[in-house]
């Protein structure tokens, strides 16, 4: 059992079926790096000494082994997963197949529910792995694909005085925003999550 994967259904929402075993679906797992981080004040000198040598450190350390790899490609073939993307910087892997593979390869039942807010694939229990691998890694994230973010943007009028926010010209104000800008060819997104699980896990 991955520690810290167990989940519940969304409240109030009601199972509608199976999720169908042909459904395409990626997950992401996260690794433990194979080095514990530094710490603060050791971080703290080498950066201040020499800063490509820091961020060097820290990719080596974060950076997942040759042997964490090739464990990871074996229970992919064994699953017929395949192995589409790699991070060993980043210490993530992602692994794409059908929810009929999905639910093989990490003991789950995928289903699909209805909730006040529309629908989402989501899962009960915890996730398996073999003993191999399970020790290499922190999370499994895409199995489950419930609403994580609910918009809050709300209509407004030019004359019409926010209720418990800021204007725009407001927001730029406090956080002193160049006045020459005018945010042509801009994206900005402001995300507000839902409260954490008890366990800290979200995949």
């Amino acid at each position: 059992l991955l520690q810290g994967s167990e989940r519940q259904k969304v409240p109030s929402s009601r199972r509608r079926r199976q999720t169908p075993k042909g459904t395409p679906i990626t997950v992401t797992l996260a690794l433990s790096p194979p080095e514990p981080h530094p710490s603060e004040e050791e971080q703290l000198t080498i950066r201040l000494t020499d800063l490509d040598a820091h961020y060097s450190r820290v990719f080596e350390q974060c950076s997942v082994t040759e042997q964490v790899l090739a464990k990871i490609h074996a229970f992919a073939a064994e699953f017929g997963l395949e192995v589409s993307d790699t991070q060993k910087e980043m210490g993530t892997v992602q692994l794409s197949g059908t929810a009929s593979q999905m639910k093989n390869a990490f003991h789950v039942q995928l289903y699909d529910y209805e909730h006040k807010d529309g629908y989402y694939r989501g899962r009960t229990g915890g996730i398996y792995l073999p003993s191999s691998l399970v020790e290499h890694v922190t999370g499994v994230f895409g199995l489950d694909n419930r609403p994580l973010v609910k918009p809050h943007s709300r209509k407004r009028t030019a004359n019409s005085v926010p209720h418990n926010g800021f204007t725009a010209p407001e927001v730029a104000q406090l956080y002193r925003f160049p006045q020459n800008l005018d945010g042509s060819e801009q994206t900005i997104a402001i995300l507000e999550f839902n409260t954490p699980q008890p366990n800290g896990y979200l995949g």
